[in-house]
């Protein structure tokens, strides 16, 4: 049996506010069924985030219905869990996958299904403040496992050895025993081996945000294959990522000569950080003028220079340390919980931040949070 694992496709994000880009997630999507159907995928197991928001845009759930249909008209079968983006953070909340025909679902109540005598078992995203559950549902998916000679443990979770600073697990807690952990959550592209077996981050089919550019230049975006016969990961590309090109630049000269790194084909999003003495306005002016039109995006910005006060290059700024520091009179479930409304309204989710906070409201007033 060959499967494939994806995971963080986003689809509906319209980054910059921008249709192109939106555009650009479906292409991702749809390449990567192409691809899939292709290469005669058996099973194709999505880690999570299939789309960006648990109320997706009607051109979302359309585009993702065709390549569900296209993969289950080929007679693959898609399983999915739903991760942090694609659910409301409340109780009896539905994620949008409920909608598909020929999709298996896992969720906390049907979180496993054997395919070819191979065990899958996936729970979807839980938020730290839930790790309680979490925990109990995959060591429990973990005994099921062991009367199967393949196993496949399906996630969206960060660890904290590939997540350091917002993480829900720490890589140690995963219960031993799986041949293959999919896991979604972390865009970038992770292929380790954990207690005998593989554990893998397909990474998200296309550029989230400006800190995974540094990941796509490295290892590209794509998706994985894996043989049930070995459990071993392949990488497959996508060739229609938009590319991103990053600079800093001091100089009229420099702004100039970045026009050759413009490959034919999709216009780049072109992020530009000017730094030096020479005036800001000269550059930025430079920039529009060279580089705008033959780019779809251009972020330019100026590097301010350093003070005392700033943080060393390098030295890295963990916000749960800071939030801890400043809650400290909490207990520690009211930390999480904290932090885990910190990142939900971090992030605009409105809705999902208030679903988390009547839950844990639910649970204090319960008596089980004193």
């Amino acid at each position: 049996m060959l499967f494939a694992h994806i995971a963080d496709t986003h689809l509906g994000y319209r980054q910059f506010n921008l249709e192109e880009r939106e555009l650009d997630f479906y292409r991702a999507w749809h390449e990567s069924v192409d691809i899939m159907i292709s290469e005669g995928v058996d099973v194709a197991v999505h880690s999570g985030d299939l789309f960006d928001e648990p109320r997706p845009p009607i051109r979302a759930l359309v585009e993702a219905k065709r390549g569900i249909k296209r993969l289950t008209s080929k007679g693959v079968r898609v399983v999915m869990i739903p991760g942090n983006h694609d659910m409301l953070m409340r109780r009896g909340a539905m994620a949008p996958h409920a909608i598909f025909d020929g999709v298996d679902v896992l969720t906390l109540d049907r979180s496993s299904i054997v395919i070819d005598d191979v065990f899958i078992g996936g729970v979807p995203y839980l938020s730290k403040s839930y790790q309680d559950i979490l925990l109990e549902n995959i060591r429990g998916l973990a005994g099921e496992a062991k009367d199967y000679k393949q196993s496949i443990l399906v996630l969206h979770q960060g660890l904290d050895k590939y997540l350091p600073y917002e993480y829900e697990l720490g890589a140690g807690e995963l219960p031993e025993g799986f041949s293959y952990y999919a896991m979604g959550h972390v865009h970038s592209r992770i292929e380790d081996e954990y207690a005998g077996g593989h554990i893998c981050y397909p990474g998200s089919t296309e550029i989230w945000r400006a800190d995974e550019v540094a990941d796509w230049e490295k290892s590209g975006k794509g998706f994985l294959t894996v043989d049930a016969g070995d459990m071993r990961p392949r990488r497959v590309d996508l060739s229609c990522v938009r590319p991103v090109v990053r600079a800093e630049v001091s100089s009229v000269e420099e702004i100039s000569a970045l026009s050759g790194r413009f490959e034919s084909g999709s216009r780049p999003v072109v992020s530009l950080r000017i730094r030096g003495d020479e005036d800001f306005n000269v550059l930025y002016e430079k920039a529009k003028e060279v580089l705008s039109e033959g780019s779809l995006y251009l972020d330019v910005r100026k590097i301010s220079a350093p003070t005392d006060e700033t943080f060393a290059r390098g030295e890295a700024i963990d916000l749960k340390v800071l939030l801890d520091d400043a809650l400290g009179g909490l207990e520690e479930d009211e930390r999480i919980f904290a932090f885990d409304l910190f990142k939900r309204l971090g992030h605009g989710d409105v809705e999902g931040g208030q679903g988390l906070a009547d839950d844990f409201y639910l649970h204090w007033k319960r008596g089980e949070g004193q």
